[in-house]
């Protein structure tokens, strides 16, 4: 028999006694399914308190009480008809659920084995709980199309800890009204026509190899590129170049990133609650130079177009004032850069390695990369036009993708009940998707591990986190912020 228990962190236990007000906001209320046989194991962790409480009320209203949390309603359930329509697999142990096996897993590099040997387990569709919410995994073809076109019945939501970092103003977290005024800002600096003019600061880009690079008899990529890419982001997003500030801030967006994903238990020495304390740095660092861009703005007449923060600033409503709050300009130059600083030093390496590994892809990506120079005059630094012509560099980034796709996957909020592939998706639950398992699929691609041969005249390509054919993706996608992040990427990569 299945027991369905409401189990409330033990550090929430004064609402029982205190008024909904003072706990609103805290309080997470999680719904903790388990076989009857397991409950010695689980008791432990719910409160006495507690326990007595549920038993009494299953006392007085039998197996289907009704309760009123916070002036909302809700239903708890003590039977197998309604578990049965969830999706297999446990929750594990309340709060922590698999997310310490999941952590493990991906720090050992097996993440992907550890996601294979689930699927195996219970199937392309399973419940899980990582990050102290309830999840459902999903994965394969159907999986893809079904989190990138059900706009009416999923949102774009990110796991606890990284909310908390990344700040809630961001643009996962706003409201589909919020979402649509910051996106046309960030868009507007997005633009292709935007880009062009940031072509140019590449050129330090050739300052970065002979520093680091030339000479050496072995050089560690990935930081190297972290820090290559860093810098340019930098400069694009907010205009700090080399120097002490940059350095400072440098420090601290990287104590802030390590614990983006990791439970959300806030307590001294651990990583969650240092990587709290480098947020509220990194905040006020993108605060003070949101100050000194607004007074360039105002006072020096400087361009709205020098980097992210100056195009957010220069947007205005029809009554002429900022569209962008100041804290979701905070948000967002952080999101952005954690978006763009791992995903593009990532790429970078796998590259480096892919050509060394590959003579004749190699030779053809140094052959183009040699006309394009040729066709320059000397001294003339990398323009726009000059990008454009990367075509086979952009397909083997692409290929690059498809075989080791630098983001492991998302999260999407049910907005309603949702019924997928046979079982009950809850409202509120989270739908946990992953993009290695359909880019390493055998029945997509054969020998899934090997470089699909890369020629300009083959129209053959693939989306780096969907694994369908480009027409199929045009026709799935329709979020137009594939094609918007596409420019900078590109510029970025190459």
């Amino acid at each position: 028999m299945l027991l369905t228990i409401l189990y409330v962190s033990h550090t929430h236990l004064p609402f029982l006694n205190e008024g909904k007000d003072h706990y609103k906001g805290y309080l997470q209320v999680h719904l903790e399914i388990w076989n009857a046989h397991d409950r010695p194991f689980f008791e432990p962790c719910v409160p006495t308190p507690l326990k007595k409480w549920l038993e009494q009320r299953i006392k007085k209203y039998g197996p289907i009480p009704k309760l009123n949390l916070f002036g909302k309603p809700t239903v708890f359930i003590n039977g197998r008809r309604s578990s049965n329509r969830l999706p297999p697999g446990s929750l594990g142990i309340p709060l922590i659920g698999q997310s310490l096996s999941l952590l493990g897993a991906r720090r050992a590099n097996t993440a992907e084995k550890w996601l294979q040997q689930r699927i195996t387990k219970y199937g392309p569709i399973s419940k899980l709980s990582l990050f102290g919410n309830p999840k459902v995994f999903i994965s394969g073809q159907a999986a893809n199309k079904f989190v990138f076109t059900s706009t009416d019945k999923l949102s774009s939501q990110q796991n606890q800890s990284s909310r908390k970092i990344l700040g809630e103003q961001n643009i996962f977290e706003l409201s589909p009204e919020d979402h649509k005024r910051v996106r046309g800002a960030i868009v507007s600096f997005l633009r292709p026509e935007s880009l062009k003019q940031y072509v140019g600061k590449m050129d330090g880009v050739k300052k970065h190899l002979e520093m680091h690079w030339q000479g050496k008899q072995q050089v560690k990529v990935l930081p190297l590129t972290k820090t290559l890419t860093f810098d340019i982001i930098c400069s694009l997003l907010f205009g700090l170049e080399q120097g002490a500030r940059k350095d400072r801030f440098v420090a601290c967006f990287q104590e802030m990133i390590e614990g983006m994903w990791s439970i959300p238990i806030n307590l001294p020495f651990i990583r969650y609650n240092r990587s709290l304390k480098a947020s509220a740095k990194v905040r006020n660092m993108v605060r003070e130079r949101i100050h000194e861009k607004r007074v360039e703005l105002e006072q020096k007449g400087a361009s709205p177009h020098q980097d992210l923060i100056t195009c957010m600033l220069s947007n205005h409503n029809e009554n002429n004032e900022e569209a962008v709050t100041e804290k979701e300009i905070v948000d967002n130059v952080i999101l952005v850069m954690v978006a763009g600083h791992e995903t593009s030093a990532v790429l970078i390496t796998f590259i480096m390695r892919l050509l060394a590994n590959e003579p004749a892809v190699y030779a053809a990506v140094l052959q183009e990369q040699e006309e394009i120079g040729k066709s320059k005059p000397s001294g003339e630094i990398l323009n726009w036009e000059d990008l454009a012509k990367m075509k086979y560099t952009w397909r083997v980034a692409m290929e690059t993708l498809r075989i080791h796709p630098p983001v492991f996957g998302g999260l999407r909020k049910a907005l309603k009940d949702i019924e997928y592939g046979g079982y009950l998706i809850p409202k509120g639950w989270q739908i946990f998707w992953v993009s290695p398992m359909t880019q390493m699929d055998t029945s997509i691609f054969p020998e899934p591990s090997n470089l699909i041969q890369v020629d300009l005249k083959t129209k053959h390509r693939f989306h780096p986190t969907v694994s369908l054919h480009s027409e199929e993706v045009l026709e799935y996608v329709q979020d137009m912020s594939l094609q918007e992040s596409k420019p900078l990427s590109q510029f970025t990569a190459s």
